[in-house]
């Protein structure tokens, strides 16, 4: 029983994908274990499309590379203009924007998003 508890803590500790430097595991007040990582670097990656054209009020799915579940933030670098929540964007008002999806701090390529006027 105990041999399992350890071999499930370490893989607690080995899986975690959390930006904090240490993990512990607790039960009620008392700290069990910790363990110290390195939160996993990822290759690359992307969104698709890389640009795209919307109207005001109008919006798009962007699509990354890797699966939604992954993806912890997005980021429109002109909220003024475009908005992103969970990778849909929503055109604002009449400019350019560029949106990134972030895994912890592995980010994309930005999406060109040019927003004009209905």
């Amino acid at each position: 029983m105990r041999l399992k508890f350890y071999k499930k803590i370490r893989r607690i500790c080995l899986e975690s994908e959390l930006g904090f430097r240490k993990v512990y595991v607790l039960i009620g007040f008392i700290v069990l274990t910790s363990c110290d990582f390195t939160p996993r670097r990822y290759p690359p990656f992307y969104v698709m499309p890389q640009t795209a054209t919307i109207l005001v009020s109008e919006t798009l799915t962007l699509i990354p590379s890797y699966s939604m579940d992954l993806v912890t933030d997005w980021v429109s670098d002109n909220p003024e203009v475009a908005t992103v929540k969970n990778g849909v964007v929503t055109g604002i008002s009449t400019g350019k924007a560029e949106i990134q999806a972030f895994i912890g701090t592995t980010s994309t390529s930005p999406s060109k998003i040019t927003v004009l006027a209905k």
